[in-house]
């Protein structure tokens, strides 16, 4: 059996559907359309792979919703799709696991300390002095640090906020392992040309995609603005929804009004606007 994917690659060129026609049609770099023919759903988190073969089936008269169950069954059998609800999260979807210490464990220490030499015994005590002097002196050097800390300006961007801009954290498999999605699909039908404008009142972690461009990310700094004008299609992710306005054009977004990340989708040819927001589990 054929996979789905081969099947649409055969069923495009059966209608003598030049790559380069999608792609200019969708505006989805060709490359990305290129992984998509081959089955590979790695070059973007899947909720984009998502949008970009639905915007393809479309272009070659594929049934767009049979193709993206396909893609779930796909993902499912290769084992990157949703996480089972029960299972547990790993390091790269929550924080760190620590040990707990049982009753076993504290058992056979003090077995050991009661078989110790003397010797042993002082060493011991030496050892735990210097932990505990360690101990104060890393406590001093936080609260040093903590006192001494400049306090950042109005509008002025932390190093926190910069590294978490950085680094992209809300990813996909973060949502799927700590989140329920809530959909909500809206018509909007906007006359060019078009603009997307985020604004809040607290600094905003956010990541977009444009017309098929690479993921950008970056953080709005309270009371500013940030404006993205694009062509065909557009999907920003913000981190949370509280305190936040997005407007299309002059058309304001309607969001809920919670402290979670929030998923935003409009594509021009569709009219169509997409509002994704997750609630914790």
């Amino acid at each position: 059996m054929t996979s789905f994917y081969n099947d649409l690659k055969e069923l495009r060129q059966g209608q003598k559907i030049e790559l380069s026609e999608v792609a200019n049609r969708t505006k989805i770099n060709i490359q990305y359309l290129e992984a998509l023919e081959k089955g590979d759903f790695s070059f973007l988190p899947l909720v984009y792979v998502r949008l970009f073969l639905r915007a393809y089936a479309v272009e070659i008269g594929a049934d767009k919703d049979d193709i993206l169950n396909q893609l779930e069954i796909h993902l499912e059998n290769s084992g990157e799709g949703t996480l089972p609800k029960n299972q547990p999260a790993t390091e790269e979807a929550g924080p760190a696991k620590f040990r707990l210490v049982d009753e076993d464990d504290e058992i056979d220490e003090d077995h050991e300390i009661r078989e110790s030499t003397p010797f042993q015994m002082r060493a011991s005590l030496v050892k735990v002095a210097v932990l505990l002097i360690v101990v104060f002196f890393a406590v001093y050097i936080v609260r040093r640090i903590v006192t001494e800390a400049p306090v950042p300006a109005e509008g002025e961007i932390t190093v926190a906020e910069e590294v978490k801009a950085a680094e992209g954290r809300i990813t996909d498999r973060f949502l799927l392992a700590n989140y329920n999605p809530d959909r909500r699909v809206d018509e909007l039908l906007l006359p060019a040309p078009f603009s997307l404008t985020l604004s809040s009142r607290s600094a905003i972690w956010y990541e977009y995609i444009m017309d098929g461009s690479n993921p950008v990310s970056g953080t709005v700094p309270p009371g500013d603005e940030i404006v993205l004008e694009f062509e065909s299609f557009i999907s920003i992710r913000i981190e949370k929804s509280s305190e936040v306005q997005l407007k299309l054009n002059d058309a304001s977004v309607s969001l809920d009004s919670l402290p979670n990340p929030t998923d935003v989708f409009y594509r021009v040819g569709m009219g169509q606007l997409t509002v994704i927001s997750y609630t914790p589990r």
